[in-house]
């Protein structure tokens, strides 16, 4: 990778991963570990349903010493006042420890949980839009550890970010040191319940991580490894997923994924994420956000795509086209879209165009844009890259 920083700080969570045959075992046993007396299960209804989540439920049962609690209020862009919800549940029920089960949205409802618990009100003072979290108040709070089981690329369950929303619908993101979840299971296995036309579009979140990564101005040697690494696993799993899916496919997802949620803890996510973010908070779920904005930003960063992401180009473009960086990049993303009949432009999931101008208001308050390559990034540039999605 061409020009690294000359000078970087690379921090690291405690974290425990367990690639596992039986996730719902291995959480029992790395909570029994831990001595835990309660959990209380994170995850939605339907996740809850399917084979995967009722095993994990029946396994924490029968363990003991206590009925697991239930949380189950799990919206696609999690709420605030869930999360407080939740914390206060847990602190009258004697929970020390989360088991968060699903997607992105579940994992950062487990974990604002986790930090209503251990924080209390106001759970918004983490918030990192207006500013960074002041490190002397984070230090003595200690949010409850989670484990995760996650069955989406979305990587949340690795980052010390946590996506909810406001009572006005406003995508905040809160940041605590100690969120990243404290032991991780990947299981290949259960995930085969994970349908493919889910998985897709949350792959390509991980792969927006990668290329963030990558290219932002916080990125450092270590988070570009993780991120190249993370990206020949995706590619390879995705691929295959729509093709032949199998084991080895939701094998090379999850673990890519996981790297994926390592490269930007941080290296930090660009304009990309930001504008996703906002369109999330405008009701567009964040894996097909990603599958429409992301070839328009790298267009947008073309000059840092092209000069930084050559190697990048190669590990995406199996076929070896010709043709700058950007262009095969974004050519190896619209394929895989292409592969799933995933939206393709803001007017196909309902976004109005007379909403775009205020869209690139909110996203100009994002804290991302100031981790981009290219500066500066005005309203303007913003409009323009929406309408060019639209």
């Amino acid at each position: 990778m061409d020009r690294e920083r000359d000078a970087f700080v690379h921090e690291t969570a405690l974290c425990r991963v367990v690639l596992s045959a039986d996730g719902s075992q291995t959480a029992v046993a790395e909570a029994q570990a831990l001595n835990v007396s309660r959990v209380m299960i994170v995850g939605s209804p339907r996740a809850l349903a399917t084979a995967a989540g009722a095993a994990l439920r029946k396994a924490f049962e029968r363990a003991g010493p206590a009925a697991p609690v239930i949380f189950d209020k799990v919206a696609e862009h999690p709420l605030l006042a869930s999360a407080i919800e939740g914390g206060e549940i847990a602190a009258a029920q004697g929970v020390d420890r989360i088991v968060a089960f699903g997607g992105g949205s579940a994992i950062d409802l487990a974990k604002g949980i986790a930090l209503q618990v251990a924080a209390g009100d106001p759970l918004i003072r983490f918030s990192t839009r207006d500013r960074t979290p002041d490190a002397s108040e984070t230090a003595c709070i200690i949010p409850l550890p989670v484990i995760a089981i996650p069955n989406t690329a979305s990587g949340a369950e690795v980052t010390p970010g946590i996506g909810l929303r406001d009572e006005k619908g406003h995508k905040l993101l809160l940041r605590h040191p100690r969120s990243p979840c404290r032991v991780i299971i990947l299981d290949p296995q259960a995930n085969l319940e994970t349908p493919c036309r889910v998985l897709l579009p949350s792959g390509l979140n991980a792969i927006a991580h990668c290329l963030e990564a990558m290219y932002s101005a916080a990125r450092d040697p270590i988070s570009s490894t993780l991120a190249l690494s993370a990206l020949r696993r995706l590619m390879a799993g995705l691929r295959t997923m729509m093709e032949r899916d199998g084991v080895d496919a939701r094998r090379n997802i999850l673990v890519g994924s996981y790297l994926a949620g390592r490269s930007i803890v941080n290296a930090r996510t660009a304009v990309h994420h930001a504008v996703c973010h906002v369109l999330g908070a405008n009701g567009v779920s964040h894996g097909i956000a990603n599958t429409i904005m992301l070839p328009h930003v790298l267009q947008f960063n073309r000059s840092a795509v092209n000069e930084l992401l050559g190697e990048t180009a190669q590990a995406m473009d199996d076929l070896q086209s010709h043709g700058s960086p950007c262009d095969r990049i974004v050519g190896a993303i619209e394929a895989l879209a292409v592969s799933g009949s995933l939206p393709r432009r803001l007017r196909d999931v309902g976004v109005p165009k007379d909403r775009l101008a205020n869209m690139a208001d909110a996203i100009l308050l994002e804290p991302g844009l100031r981790f981009n390559p290219v500066q500066p990034v005005d309203r303007s540039d913003l409009e323009d890259i929406l309408k060019a999605a639209w």
